[in-house]
This record gives C-alpha cells, structure tokens and sequence, in this order.
C-alpha cells in the first residue's frame, strides 16, 4: 500500500453511487456519535459535572454538526476527487491535502487559536478514504 499514490484507473472505477453513498456517510456519522456522548453524560452529572457538561455540549455539537456540516462533505469530496484523478489516493495524500485544505480555511477566517481543525480536516478526509475503501477496495491496492 503506497502512502501518497493510487492505481491511474481508481477514479474510472468509483461509480456515481458510491460518491452519493460517502456522501451520506460521512454526513451522518457524527449523529449516533453526538447520541452516544449525550447518553454517557447523563450517568456522570452527579459524580462528574464537569466531564458531563463536556460530554453534553461535544454530544450537542456532534448532533448539530450535520445541519452545518454539508458544505464540508462536498469541499471532502471534491478534493478526494481531485486527488483520485491525480493519481494521489494515498492515505497520507488525503491527511495532507485535508490539513492543508482547514489550515486554508482557518486562515480566511482569521482565528489561529483553533489548530484542532487542522486535524479535524485530515481526519475527515481520511474518513472519506476508508468509506471508499470499504466501497471499492481494489481501487486502493497497488499491484
């Protein structure tokens, strides 16, 4: 498995479904996260508060993260496509590209503080892959 290149015929395989299946995952994944810290944070605000008031609002985030989250899903998808017919469909092609593609973003808004969406940005693009790999993982191996 190379780091930073993909077979040239990755992009030809992916069909319009499986970009339309990534989509609607990568969209919806953070719901039964957000549920999940919601339901772990209730048993901890008697002992915990504090653990439970940050599991609270990351479960509140987590569920809202969708409503606000699709612009995000089509910039991941356009550069995972970009990075297919480039033949860059390496994990650490997507990491970087994804990194580079938050620290872009957070430069325009002008807050330096928030360095976490740099990871955020690679994780994601990173999620996108594995959906695809798990979609069509011929398109990954190199022979």
């Amino acid at each position: 498995m190379d780091l930073f290149r993909s077979p040239p015929e990755a992009l030809v395989a992916l069909r319009l479904r499986d970009w339309g299946l990534t989509a609607l995952i990568a969209w919806l994944a953070p719901l039964p996260m957000g549920v999940t810290a919601l339901l772990a944070a209730w048993p901890l605000a008697a002992v915990q508060p504090a653990w439970s008031a940050t599991l609270t609002a990351l479960g509140f985030t987590l569920i809202l993260g969708p409503v606000l989250g699709l612009a995000g899903v089509a910039v991941a998808l356009a550069l995972s496509w970009g990075l297919l017919r480039a033949g860059f469909g390496g994990w650490l092609s997507f990491a970087l590209t994804g990194g580079g593609a938050a620290a872009l973003a957070q430069s325009m808004t002008g807050d330096a503080a928030q360095m976490g969406l740099v990871a955020a940005g690679a994780a994601a693009l990173l999620v996108v892959r594995l959906i695809l790999f798990f979609l069509r993982p011929e398109i990954f191996t190199t022979r």
